[in-house]
């Protein structure tokens, strides 16, 4: 309150609901535009149980509430009754920069990228993968990154037989040369926030496929524009869609592949940068 007092502070941002339970009281009585920036989707607290009290007085207290995906917004209208704040979506800016690389589905590599990890979801992708090859054994599923749960993935795949279409590269800092030679995006993820990821693979123009998970993926896949979004851990239908996309048309993969590249300037900097200029 002496920070904001002294500095003549005229709008505050508050990065994670759970720092609401401090800045609500600390601005009581002052003319502060106040914005809670929510980065965890409604449904995961993140097992803190004092974040779920939080948002309940950022609702009443708050002037904004800025959710990372218009989903997400459902959400907070279901969980919270009276809700005084002003719901706003405005997604990350992508980092990443655009640029030229043309996918090949002459490369028959499928892509994925993240931590090795209960919620990413590898262990349902690698069951879909046995499926999808059965009639495509010349292409190869590539996983970039390390986590606990390496060992466990790794047996499945000797479990299943899928030494030699299945490939571990480990962690690693230079993603560039993966994803430019790469035929598409693959997320298996339980469930997400707003996936980095595949903003990221978008910006290499790559067609995307992800389960359709509480928040996140509807935000950047329209379903068969620039990929393809499945029922939520639905192997099955994971596996289809892997095969459809493994036997598209060459004429109708490439016109995936420009509208990912179009899609990607919904996350623009300058396009966010306005959304931000207008509540600010």
């Amino acid at each position: 309150r002496r920070f904001i007092n002294a500095n003549n502070i005229n709008t505050l941002v508050v990065v994670d609901s759970l720092s609401c339970i401090f800045t609500i009281p600390a601005l009581i009585g002052l003319s502060v535009n106040h914005i809670c920036w929510e980065h965890f989707n409604f449904k995961n607290n993140n097992g803190v149980p004092l974040r779920d009290l939080a948002r309940k007085l950022a609702a009443k207290y708050c002037d904004y509430i800025v959710t990372l995906t218009n989903k997400d917004i459902g959400f907070w209208k279901e969980g919270i009754k009276k809700i005084k704040a002003n719901l706003v979506c405005i997604p990350n800016p992508t980092p990443f920069i655009p640029n030229d690389n043309i996918p090949k589905l002459k490369y028959k590599i499928v892509l994925s990228v993240g931590r090795l990890v209960h919620v990413k979801g590898y262990d349902l992708l690698i069951k879909a993968w046995e499926k999808s090859i059965k009639n495509n054994p010349d292409w190869k599923l590539c996983i970039v990154g390390d986590g606990p749960e390496e060992k466990s993935l790794k047996k499945l795949v000797e479990d299943l037989k899928l030494e030699n279409t299945v490939i571990f590269t480990g962690r690693t800092n230079d993603v560039t040369q993966y994803y430019s030679s790469s035929s598409f995006f693959c997320l298996s993820s339980r469930n997400e926030g707003l996936p980095m990821v595949l903003l990221e693979a978008q910006s290499y123009n790559l067609p995307l496929i992800a389960f359709d998970c509480d928040t996140g993926p509807s935000e950047v896949i329209s379903n068969n524009i620039n990929g393809y979004l499945v029922k939520n851990g639905d192997i099955d239908k994971l596996s289809d869609a892997l095969i459809n996309m493994i036997d598209i048309k060459a004429l109708n993969y490439m016109q995936l592949s420009k509208n990912a590249k179009q899609g990607a300037l919904k996350f623009d900097p300058k396009n966010i940068a306005k959304q931000w200029y207008a509540i600010i």
